[in-house]
């Protein structure tokens, strides 16, 4: 490491002239930027079922909805069914716009002398106004419209708009024709509009990508500032930290940008990660060149010898943390292995910029006065140092014994999670999304979707009186058993109406013929009345269920229910899949945890072996490892016992927790281990704190600020990168002041052998 700053320092305007250039690329880079969440591409992007589910979108029409629900006490009277055709008609010439479902479409069945007759329900009360109150009764009855497109209250009605299926069509697409959309309804004199669905979700995602990149980083960056300014009481240090991480900020972005220019919820967080991190590197190195000055070293020796000591640290410490970051993209997931692949680079280019431009600056720059060198916690804490190797030196069994005890509550809180996710409740609960949402879960039969699609063997199998026979039961028994499923709606339930009205009979009938000819009844009513519910050659049923909760573990289990109900009472031959993005995305979760904890053993073995060879001990190696266990227990010991249920991102949390929360451990060892081959231990300890503990605590502090300007955030993973990783670094802190020592005392750490 020296040579290589020897290096920098006399070549320094070249290699400022190289970072000025770099920076410059990568700031003409960002202009590509745009801010997009394609919550489908970035979670279900490599999923097989995925592409299952958009072959069946492209027939049926997909999920990818929004519900907008508005004051509607009479539904049929002139002036609700104007403003409702006006208001279809302006939404079904926006061209991303698909399927629209509204009280227009719901039909009512008649038998008039034995004649059967098929037509709207407004088109009855616009012939016969005077029947209104009777045809309304009627309609609320309908299962089309139960639940579905009018609330409970019967105060209130529903639109339900589809966009056309597009796997490529950008996530901004969605929630702009939904803002679109309750223009429109506002524009006819609709009221009370509140909006649900999944792209409502996807708009709340945006919303907080873009208050993030807004004004989340400005408060990180004047946070670091701040900690950075009260550590050291003077505007240099801050001056040289944050260049150093907007620099390091810049290029990671820039990098980000070129793998896709869409900035996602996740990506939008990166910079204030990436700047947390590159500041606590220019804090330790910044901290030991101080500390060299004042024991009267000159200014090129105060650089040389803080790069030879804290250099190697720092490069072991973004190896740890490259590990921990890089982790992320065992998920297999696009969203977690961007985030992982440009994490690692951003740590990688943090430390790079970090040994190159500031021994750079340092040279060019004045050195303080060494009077007033030493870092201003010295005074402020007196000899803390010597008192804490003393407390743990003393009390090194007792403290051992509490850590563990801690450590084994950890482990039974940990084992008590229960993993869930709903994604509109990760947003704020006073946000006006999650609200309206809140209302139309509580008004409506939701406006999450189960699609169950019964597949038989032939062309025309799906009018086969077998197969659509045992719908009504099935539809049954998912509404009765899946406490959350509250409507189902197939083409049975349209048949078996028309039936009913031409026979009086309660159940469909078993002729094929006269199936047949209902289905023409229909068609020849509406042609596109069945569209949604079968298919062209009539082979495959689409059963929709329509669920009150946003779980969507919940919902791939309710699925896997369905499954196996309908299987068991469909012919032999008829095959049933159920279906939907929610239904993906429960089913997701699992792969999600999976990948999650195969990344948290790579991290966590790989990071073991950096410590066994950056220590140059397998012992040492190995045992390092239990204080960076410690803040990760903490932090699934208390979501484990708080919790439930626990998201599911809360493992992303720890990923990141184990590969910022090793640097000080690595901190404290290395210099541990100089100092073990130096001094007996109780004085190696007393120095070891003295010259690594200001400088992990220093930190740990600017980490802590860094991150907790991120619960500000209204979405919750983010919100909890904000809480649950400032309290994971402050464990770890804990851990590698008390329990090393405690651990060195008591011989775990034993000196190096060319000590004895």
């Amino acid at each position: 490491m020296v040579w290589f700053v020897r290096w920098v320092v006399r070549r320094r305007w070249w290699v400022l002239a190289g970072l000025l250039v770099i920076s410059l690329l990568s700031l003409w880079s960002l202009r590509r930027a745009v801010i997009a969440t394609s919550i489908q591409r970035m979670l279900l992007g490599e999923s097989a079922a995925y592409a299952s589910y958009r072959e069946r979108a492209d027939t049926f029409g997909g999920d990818e909805l929004f519900v907008v629900s508005y004051a509607d006490p009479e539904p049929l009277s002139p002036g609700s069914v104007r403003r409702l055709r006006h208001a279809v008609d302006s939404i079904a010439e926006i061209p991303e716009v698909g399927e629209i479902q509204s009280l227009l479409d719901v039909l009512q069945v008649t038998n008039e002398g034995g004649a059967l007759e098929i037509r709207p329900y407004v088109e009855r009360a616009e012939a016969s106004p005077e029947d209104a109150s009777a045809l309304t009764a009627s309609l609320e009855a309908s299962p089309a419209a139960r639940g579905l497109l009018r609330s409970t209250d019967r105060r209130h009605s529903a639109l339900v708009v589809s966009l056309r299926p597009d796997s490529d069509r950008s996530s901004e697409v969605g929630p702009q024709v939904m803002d679109a959309a309750t223009t429109i309804m506002s524009g006819v004199g609709m009221t009370a509009l509140r909006r649900g669905g999944f792209v409502a979700t996807v708009a709340g995602v945006l919303q907080e990508t873009r208050r993030n990149l807004t004004w989340l980083l400005p408060i990180t960056l004047l946070t670091v500032s701040a900690s950075v300014y009260f550590l050291f009481r003077r505007m240099l240090p801050v001056v040289v930290a944050v260049g150093v991480a907007l620099m390091a900020v810049l290029w990671t972005m820039g990098f980000s940008v070129q793998l896709d220019p869409e900035i996602n919820v996740f990506s939008a967080v990166i910079p204030a990660v990436i700047l947390v991190v590159a500041i606590s590197d220019t804090i330790h190195l910044w901290s030991a060149y101080l500390l060299e000055l004042a024991d009267g070293a000159s200014k090129e020796e105060a650089i040389e010898r803080s790069a030879a000591e804290v250099g190697a640290a720092c490069l072991l410490t973004s190896a740890t943390t490259f590990l921990g970051f890089i982790s992320l993209s065992l998920i297999p997931t696009p969203i977690y292995r961007q985030a992982g692949v440009v994490l690692s680079v951003g740590v990688s280019v943090a430390l790079l910029i970090t040994v190159t431009l500031m021994p750079a600056l340092m040279s060019l720059l004045p050195a303080p006065d060494p009077r007033s060198s030493v870092d201003p916690g010295a005074g402020q804490v007196g000899g803390w140092p010597d008192r804490l190797a003393g407390f743990t030196t003393r009390n090194a069994a007792p403290l051992a014994a509490l850590f563990a005890a801690v450590t084994a509550l950890l482990i039974f809180g940990a084992t008590q999670i229960h993993l869930e996710a709903d994604l509109m409740s990760r947003m704020a609960a006073d946000s006006d999304l999650r609200q309206e949402t809140v209302f139309i879960r509580q008004n409506f039969a939701g406006a999450n979707q189960i699609e169950v699609f019964v597949d038989t063997p032939a062309p025309g199998g799906a009018l086969e009186p077998a197969v659509l026979a045992v719908l009504p039961s099935i539809q049954a028994e998912m509404v009765a058993e899946a406490d959350a499923l509250e409507a189902a709606h197939s083409l049975a339930d349209v048949l078996q109406e028309i039936h009913g009205r031409f026979t009086g009979e309660s159940a469909l009938p078993d002729d094929g013929p006269a199936l047949a000819q209902y289905m023409l009844l229909l068609e020849l009513s509406d042609p596109d009345a069945a569209a949604p519910l079968v298919d062209f050659e009539r082979k495959t049923l689409r059963v929709l269920g329509r669920m009150s909760t946003g779980e969507i573990r919940k919902s791939h289990d309710i699925a896997r229910r369905v499954e196996a109900l309908a299987a068991a009472k469909l012919p032999t031959g008829v095959s049933v899949e159920a279906t939907g993005l929610s239904v993906l995305f429960g089913g997701f979760i699992d792969q999600l945890v999976n990948g999650q904890r195969n990344g948290l053993l790579f991290s966590f073995g790989a990071i073991a072996v950096i410590m066994t060879l950056g220590l140059r001990s397998v012992r040492w190696g190995g045992a390092s490892m239990l204080p960076n266990l410690l803040p990760l227990l903490a932090v699934a010991g208390y979501v484990g016992l708080a919790w439930d249920p626990v998201d599911s991102d809360v493992a992303l949390v720890m990923m990141i927790a184990i590969g910022i929360g090793v640097d000080d451990t690595i901190h404290v060892l290395v210099r541990l281990r100089l100092e073990t081959a130096r001094h007996p231990m109780s004085d190696a300890i007393r120095r070891t704190l003295r010259f690594a503990g200001r400088g992990i605590v220093f930190t740990t502090v600017i980490l802590t600020m860094g991150f907790l300007p991120l619960a500000l955030s209204d979405y919750f993973t983010i919100r909890m990168m904000g809480s649950l990783l400032p309290a994971a670094l402050i464990v770890a802190l804990v851990a590698d002041i008390l329990l090393v020592p405690a651990m060195a005392s008591l011989g775990v750490f034993a000196p190096p052998r060319a000590s004895r």
